[in-house]
């Protein structure tokens, strides 16, 4: 537990700049089973830091269904261990919430602003660098839908 990042500032994750890859399952409301693929990135400024995701299923080729999502988190200091966040969701509009950091564990609990919906993630960082996230979003008490995927850091090299 000595090397575990404490703080937001120190988990990898919340590196900017780097481009995570996902890799996974998503599940339906129904319980179906679908492979995703995708990519998260961290932006970060004195501000705020920005999260950019996409996640697309592979449902129909050549043209998967496209999760999409921006999240801005006030700008954490050097020893904070949770950060508030606010959310765009272009299917379920605005969302707010916060970040949480439990030793080698990252929580984000958020909800709709209507109230309506609330989503639960969890990022938890691997001996091997990688984060495995597992989430739900539940609508009204019922999950709508799940996700297990794995995130990792891609080499800068392959991205040229």
């Amino acid at each position: 537990m000595n090397d575990t990042p404490l703080f937001l500032d120190r988990h990898p994750y919340f590196t900017d700049g780097v481009l995570w890859s996902a890799d996974g399952w998503y599940f339906d409301e129904s319980g179906h089973m679908i492979r995703c693929r995708g990519w998260s990135r961290v932006r970060r400024s004195c501000d705020a830091w920005t999260v950019s995701s996409e996640l697309r299923l592979d449902l129909f080729e050549p043209d998967p269904i496209a999760l999409r999502c921006v999240l801005t988190l006030d700008a954490p200091d050097s020893s904070a261990r949770e950060a508030f966040w606010t959310a765009e969701n272009p299917a379920l509009g605005e969302f707010s919430g916060r970040f949480t950091a439990v030793a080698d564990t990252l929580i984000s609990v958020g909800f709709s602003e209507d109230g309506l919906y609330q989503s639960t993630e969890m990022f938890i960082l691997g001996e091997d660098g990688e984060y495995y996230a597992r989430g739900t979003l539940a609508r009204e008490s019922e999950t709508v839908a799940a996700w297990a995927v794995t995130l990792t850091a891609e080499d800068p090299a392959d991205e040229a």
